[in-house]
Order: structure tokens, then C-alpha cells, then sequence
């Protein structure tokens, strides 16, 4: 936490101020005649999701998944907005994170060595251009998909795992599920509270045994993984519709 007080600055450069704090979560601004002093609290979310990362990898390395030889180099800022410029909207600071830690995994190189390509169960880490265009295709093609919803995690064989990032949604940041396994929910339902979340989850099932890897691919001990997901996703009907 960073807090600054009683900063004896103008009330206008406070105001400039305080718009270039985007990493900044909360800002209370009180004024006199004679300061403003403020109290600024740093929005520590995005270190932790860097350090999720990083724990995530350290994970898969440990059990074995083919995966972390085939991430891709991480994407900076610039080419983030570039790939996404004709979205219409920014990606969540988390989702931005995610693809600058690494743009997905070399799928096609997988593939051609017959190895298992899903990160966690039904999710395969594609690239931010490959998550584009899974999401353009599915506002092409399925008429009721709600257009804050981008794909971050694909199955490839019709399995999406998406964002909501329209800021004033009630439901912005969280993960939702588009497969045929959440029928009961039409097709689609909240997964994960948080894309934070999606992660800690997938650390734990590893940690825990919930997931194996295996020579023939990936062992899930489903009672163990509904269990960990349920935790650590309180607002997920998904999850307690599987208990």
C-alpha cells in the first residue's frame, strides 16, 4: 500500500493527478482553502497476478506438462492495443497481464507431436490473434453471444473460456463457460469469479492431484477438482450446480 497525505499541491494538479493513476484502485481527495491531501491505495491485484503467473508455470514445469515448452514470448503494451485496436473496447487489465506474461502456446507444433495441448481441462492457451479471431467467429456464428464476452482459453473442438470486459457489467472480469458441459445453463455460465481466480484454481488442482499429467495426457479427479473450483469461486453457479 502506498499512502500519500496532506500533499500541499493545487486542487487542479491533484484532479490531473489523480486521472494518471490507472493502476490506482481507490482514491479519496478532500480539499481546504489551503491543500488537498489525498490517500491513494495501489492496486496490488495486478502484481499478484504476475506472481500467479509465474507460480503457474513453476506448477506446470513440476507435474510435467508439455505445455511450458511451447509458451510464446510474451506480447508488450503496444502490441496488445495493435492486435485489438478494432475490438471496440480494452481488455481487462488481468487479461492484459496474462498475454504479456506469454501470448499462448504453439498449438500447431503440439499438435504435430501428438501432445497434449490443454493448460487446464478443455482450455488450450492460444494466441491473443488466435483468441480475436475465435471471438469474431463467435459473434458470426452463434447468434446470442454477447459481444463483452472474448475468448481467452479455446478448446479447439468447440469449448470457449471468455471475459467479460464491458466495465459497467455486473459480471466485468469474470470467466464464463461456453460448452456443451453446461447444457443445464443453456451452454454457457460464470466459471470463475475472477480471471486471478481461473489461476489459483488451476495451481491448486495441480498442487493437489486434482489434475495428473500422464504419458496418454491428463488424469482429473473430478470430485477433488469440483471441490478446490467451488472454494475458490463462491459466485459460480456452475460449480455448485456440480456438487
Amino acid at each position: 500500500m502506498i499512502e500519500l497525505r496532506n500533499r500541499k499541491v493545487p486542487q487542479a494538479e491533484t484532479l490531473r493527478r489523480r486521472k494518471k493513476f490507472n493502476g490506482i484502485r481507490h482514491c479519496r481527495v478532500a480539499y481546504s482553502d489551503r491543500w488537498c491531501g489525498f490517500t491513494c491505495f495501489v492496486n496490488v491485484n495486478l502484481k499478484k497476478m504476475k506472481k500467479l503467473l509465474e507460480e503457474f508455470y513453476s506448477v506446470l514445469k513440476e507435474k510435467g506438462s508439455p505445455v511450458v515448452n511451447f509458451l510464446n514470448n510474451g506480447l508488450n503494451t503496444n502490441d496488445i492495443d495493435r492486435i485489438s485496436e478494432d475490438l471496440g473496447f480494452n481488455l481487462p487489465k488481468e487479461a492484459v497481464e496474462l498475454f504479456e506474461w506469454r501470448n499462448g502456446t504453439d498449438t500447431q507444433k503440439m499438435f504435430e507431436l501428438n501432445l497434449e495441448t490443454d493448460i487446464f481441462p478443455l482450455a488450450s492457451f492460444v494466441p491473443l490473434e488466435a483468441c480475436l479471431n475465435r471471438y469474431k467467429e463467435c459473434l458470426e456464428y452463434h447468434r446470442d453471444w454477447p459481444s463483452q464476452l472474448f475468448v481467452v482459453f479455446d478448446s479447439m473442438i468447440g469449448d470457449t473460456f471468455s471475459i467479460d470486459v464491458f466495465p459497467t457489467s455486473e459480471t466485468y472480469g469474470m470467466i464464463y463457460i461456453d460448452s456443451p458441459v453446461a447444457m443445464e445453463f443453456g451452454g454457457r455460465a460464470i466459471i470463475y469469479d475472477s480471471l486471478q481466480s481461473c489461476i489459483e484454481t488451476q495451481i491448486e488442482c495441480y498442487d493437489s492431484g486434482a489434475f495428473l499429467i500422464t504419458e496418454e495426457g491428463m488424469d482429473i479427479d473430478h470430485k477433488k477438482k469440483i471441490e478446490i473450483s467451488t472454494r475458490l469461486n463462491k459466485k459460480s453457479e456452475y460449480w455448485k450446480k456440480q456438487q
